[in-house]
């Protein structure tokens, strides 16, 4: 993750959530908008593969929250982007997925979602619950400095470093070594 470009600017947050849209659910949709209406929050709605880089990122750097619709686990790029950026999120994970007819239990949206970064709702009817539990919790995220430990270029790179050192490195032949023979 390129935490150099993907940080905060030093712009002002204002009370606007960003709806990420990388799957088509209209009922979902309606209720996110409809109580995002009636809570005062302004808010955009940004479909998946129709912005460019910057202006995902200016609306990022004004937005208090994401809150991502998501089908399926994908590569979670436009996720780590937002908590790169300091946005909290609040992700729709059905925990189900449908692949090709198949069902699969225990699928996840959001496999790196942690008390860090924000929370996740299973359906429409949950997500209000949800959505003043994350309001509460707000000021308690800090999706960055989760991205800095753990997912940043420099981090990623020791990461590949101690991977090459540990296939490099002679290994003991298991045989010997059950029968103490060096």
């Amino acid at each position: 993750m390129n935490t150099e470009y993907w940080q905060p600017e030093n712009l002002e947050k204002t009370n606007h959530a960003l709806i990420f849209k990388k799957a088509d659910s209209p009922q979902l949709q309606n209720e996110i908008e409809s109580h995002l209406q009636s809570q005062n929050m302004p808010y955009t709605v940004l479909q998946s593969g129709k912005f460019t880089h910057e202006e995902y990122k200016h609306l990022l750097s004004k937005s208090l929250l994401m809150i991502y619709i998501s089908s399926s686990e994908t590569q979670g790029v436009a996720v780590f982007e937002a908590w790169s950026m300091n946005v909290p999120t609040l992700i729709w994970n059905k925990k189900t997925m449908d692949y090709f007819g198949k069902i699969y239990d225990q699928a996840s949206t959001c496999p790196y979602l942690s008390p860090q970064v924000g929370l996740d709702f299973a359906n429409a009817q949950e997500f209000k619950g949800r959505f003043e539990q994350f309001l509460k919790l707000l000021p308690t995220f800090n999706p960055r400095n989760f991205v800095l430990s753990k997912f940043s270029l420099s981090h990623s790179a020791q990461r590949m470093i101690d991977i090459i050192d540990d296939v490099q490195r002679p290994q003991k032949n298991k045989a010997l070594e059950f029968y103490n023979i060096d």
